[in-house]
């Protein structure tokens, strides 16, 4: 697995240049997914310490693209931080109990994003 690299998937072109620079300029790689079919594909291709995942994705409800890939095995050892512009309790308890290890809402702030991603990767 790579320590240093990250899979994001976020539709919004703003909030994801922006969450790809911000890691890239901590020291991370960065891999795009356009949609979330590609994710099972990328996990293995690339074996990323973590995956960046919009919970509003195009037709598709993130968690439930999380619940799918954790029924696949697909997520191996990749740590799964989510994105969302609402964070509603229950939704936020649904990612935690899908074992999301972190949470941020839109819009993101690049230092906190890096800094608590890097935290939670040892980093």
């Amino acid at each position: 697995m790579a320590g240093k690299r990250i899979l994001l998937l976020i539709p919004d072109a703003l909030q994801r240049d922006l969450a790809g620079l911000a890691l890239q300029r901590a020291g991370f790689e960065v891999v795009l997914a356009r949609e979330a079919a590609e994710l099972p594909d990328l996990l293995v291709r690339h074996q990323p310490a973590a995956l960046l995942l919009d919970l509003f994705l195009p037709g598709v409800n993130g968690l439930e693209v999380l619940e799918q890939l954790q029924a696949e095995d697909a997520l191996g050892e990749t740590r799964v931080f989510v994105v969302s512009r609402l964070a509603f309790p229950e939704v936020v308890l649904r990612a935690r109990e899908l074992g999301v290890a972190d949470f941020f809402v839109k819009p993101l702030d690049a230092d906190t994003l890096t800094e608590r991603i890097g935290r939670a990767l040892g980093e």
